[in-house]
């Protein structure tokens, strides 16, 4: 009755998503308009769906209408960073990243994906490096911590200092088997 209701076209498509019909879902995802305070939501929901379905280039392009309408949400840029990763496109996820900081400098989430963006580009002493500034800007970050540990003892750097990382992640996170693993 009703074709542009999108509260109702996105419960729909939950349903379909659950259902196993995700074709459906994304259909109904795909048909609210971008002027609906629900698109952005649907956007996000519709490329989570497509990775999903191992549909990286249709996740990229549906996620990036939603940062299109919301180009500061942090959680989007970082969906975006996930699936260019996906993609193996690492230049333009660092890229990305490093647009987002010069708004958001000290953003946790942003540094350390791009440590691992850098990580996956081969830059390993640059990925080091921000994980460093990481622990500076939060010496309880655990990922960051067990990061620099992990790659002092490849390095066969100070493993003193490796093995002092690795047990304060462990503070953190007791039972990490990553972290484990490291230490």
């Amino acid at each position: 009755k009703n074709p542009k209701h999108a509260e109702a076209r996105y419960y729909l498509a939950s349903i379909y998503a659950g259902s196993g019909k995700r074709k459906e879902a994304i259909e109904e995802l795909s048909a609210i308009e971008k002027d609906s305070p629900m698109f952005v939501k649907a956007r996000t929901f519709a490329a989570f769906i497509l990775r999903q379905d191992e549909e990286p280039e249709a996740a990229l392009d549906a996620i990036n209408e939603a940062v299109e309408i919301e180009p500061d949400n942090i959680n989007l840029v970082l969906y975006r960073v996930l699936i260019l990763r996906d993609l193996d496109e690492n230049a333009e996820a660092e890229r990305q990243l490093r647009a987002s900081l010069e708004k958001y400098p000290n953003d946790e989430r942003l540094l350390f994906n791009l440590g691992l963006v850098l990580h996956d580009r081969e830059k390993e002493h640059d990925a080091v490096r921000i994980m460093e500034s990481l622990i500076t800007i939060n010496p309880k970050n655990s990922d960051a911590l067990n990061y620099v540990a992990y790659a002092i003892a490849e390095e066969g750097g100070d493993l003193a200092r490796a093995d002092t990382l690795a047990r304060q992640a462990l503070e953190v996170r007791p039972n990490d088997g990553y972290y484990l693993d490291t230490l």
